[in-house]
């Protein structure tokens, strides 16, 4: 289940979020479905492959540190992810989305205690999950396109003794390069598992409230 997979929302998601001043709605509404609309260039098949090394240089470096012969400590791991793997993930985006309505409502400091909390949350449980397969050789399978110019870049992943696994790495194209908007684990969507989390949080609140 994917509530094993990745590390679960909790309370202190909402902390910096807990009070939502009252704003006119928004043109997003329930947030965006899809991704921004992709930097307009490369052909279908040099974005599959622009994609993809993005996602494979991600992990490069992410495999490298945790080959590292010392053991990081748990706030040079932070400083790691925020340094060198936040940048290939588009953080404001997800916690646009995983808001929904409440989005217009948050304050600027709202959004962005939101997006640093998806950012520990994501980049800690993904870190944790590769770790098992740290010793072990990254498989690509062929880029798939996805909607509005996104890119689906799959990755399988093997382990002596354990089931192999695979992710999904959703990208779309923007000035900055290509960014992931969401990952699949187990066929599902981490964006929506967070989103479904954030909605139960909201709505245990309101009813308290």
């Amino acid at each position: 289940m994917i509530d094993r997979v990745w590390l679960p929302l909790t309370a202190a998601l909402l902390l910096s979020c807990s009070t939502l001043h009252a704003q006119p709605a928004g043109p997003h509404g329930f947030g965006p479905a899809q991704p921004r609309a992709p930097m307009m260039g490369p052909s279908r098949s040099s974005a599959g492959r622009e994609a993809a090394a993005a996602v494979s240089a991600g992990l490069d470096k992410l495999f490298e540190f945790m080959r590292s012969d010392e053991v990081p400590n748990q706030l040079q791991t932070a400083a790691f992810l925020d340094r060198e793997i936040a940048p290939y993930f588009d953080f404001d985006y997800m916690a646009e989305f995983v808001a929904g309505p409440d989005w217009a409502r948050m304050t600027p400091a709202q959004h962005t205690a939101l997006a640093a909390q998806l950012e520990s949350r994501m980049l800690g449980g993904l870190t944790g999950q590769l770790l098992k397969f740290r010793d072990q050789k990254v498989r690509f399978l062929r880029p798939r396109p996805g909607k509005r110019g996104s890119i689906d870049v799959q990755v399988g992943l093997a382990s002596p003794g354990a089931p192999p696994a695979r992710y999904v790495f959703r990208l779309y194209s923007t000035k900055e390069g290509w960014k992931i908007f969401d990952v699949l684990a187990e066929g599902r969507s981490l964006l929506a598992f967070y989103r479904e989390a954030f909605e139960r949080l909201t709505g245990d609140r309101r009813t308290l409230g």
